[in-house]
């Protein structure tokens, strides 16, 4: 028996870019600063606004909503974008050599796609970490859901000709029963529960923190809200661990000023199974485009879902 999505999710839409640049002069790049690109981003925002006299900020940083039940329910919204971040980027590059970066753009904010591409531009004249690893973006290709990619842009290029392809969310749903589903993090995910950190998490403890996520990003964008989280909750609680292999791994060490406090999360994988999977998989499987935990915009908590059936 197939399975159906909400009704309320056939207006979602995304939009993923794939960004090629290549470098013109040398830089070490760390995980942490693939991971902390908010800071140099928001740099290269606030110069185009300084220099144009527009709001390019509000990308990166969106403005509190003006519903007072999601506010209490969400607090303020994560940026309405995320990178795709990979651990095979990390290392040493010199002049000529280029790099790939995949970025997410969700519902309302996909008609700002160009102003995002002119901040990674400007970007690309201060330097992607610490005012080094300077860059000429190079190609922008859109990537379908099948796993294709399609040319938008290429050096030399007006602006002015972007023409971006849209993807409903239905393109990205497998629609097939399964028995077990594994988790594999990617990137560090950094979930905090009562103030600490969640060092080795279970299903149960995992799940309501993807919720949180999807629900919010579909709240601000989309203007949908979940009308089922309860019964999506209890649910999760049904879902049996089979195998779980996350382990905590430290990625950032903050500056002296911050006594040298380390900020970490974990990877690795982690299996599931259970009936119930079937009635969450929608929430999985945005959980996968959106990312999930601290970060979570900037590419940490970023996770792939292999299915069994």
């Amino acid at each position: 028996m197939p399975l159906q999505l909400p009704d309320y999710l056939n207006s979602v839409e995304f939009m993923r870019l794939r960004i090629t640049l290549e470098f013109v002069e040398d830089i070490e790049l760390p995980l942490a600063a693939l991971l902390t690109l908010r800071r140099e981003l928001l740099e290269a925002a606030r110069s185009l606004d300084k220099q144009f006299g527009g709001d390019f900020t509000h990308l990166l940083t969106p403005h509190l909503g003006t519903d007072p039940a999601v506010i209490r329910r969400f607090q303020k919204p994560s940026p309405p974008l995320v990178f795709e971040i990979d651990p095979e980027m990390v290392g040493s590059y010199v002049a000529g050599d280029q790099l790939q970066i995949g970025v997410l753009l969700l519902g309302n904010a996909i008609t700002e796609a160009q102003s995002l591409l002119r901040i990674l531009a400007r970007l690309g004249e201060i330097g992607l970490h610490k005012g080094g690893g300077r860059y000429e973006l190079i190609a922008i290709d859109s990537l379908r859901p099948d796993g294709t990619t399609l040319p938008v842009w290429a050096e030399g290029q007006p602006w002015n000709t972007l023409e971006f392809l849209v993807d409903p969310f239905s393109w990205w749903f497998e629609a097939q029963r399964l028995d077990a589903v594994t988790f594999e993090f990617i990137t560090p995910a950094r979930l905090v529960s009562g103030g600490k950190p969640l060092f080795c998490p279970t299903f149960k403890n995992l799940f309501p923190f993807i919720l949180r996520r999807v629900g919010s990003q579909l709240s601000a964008y989309c203007f949908i809200e979940i009308d089922d989280m309860n019964s999506l909750l209890d649910a999760a609680a049904q879902v049996q661990v089979e195998d779980n292999r996350l382990r905590w791994k430290d990625w950032k060490l903050f500056a002296a000023r911050e006594k040298n406090r380390e900020l970490g999360g974990f990877m690795g994988s982690l299996t599931c199974s259970g009936s119930p999977l079937n009635d969450l998989l929608w929430v999985l499987r945005l959980g996968e485009l959106f990312n999930v935990g601290k970060n979570a915009a900037w590419g940490a908590g970023r996770f792939k879902l292999n299915f069994s059936s």
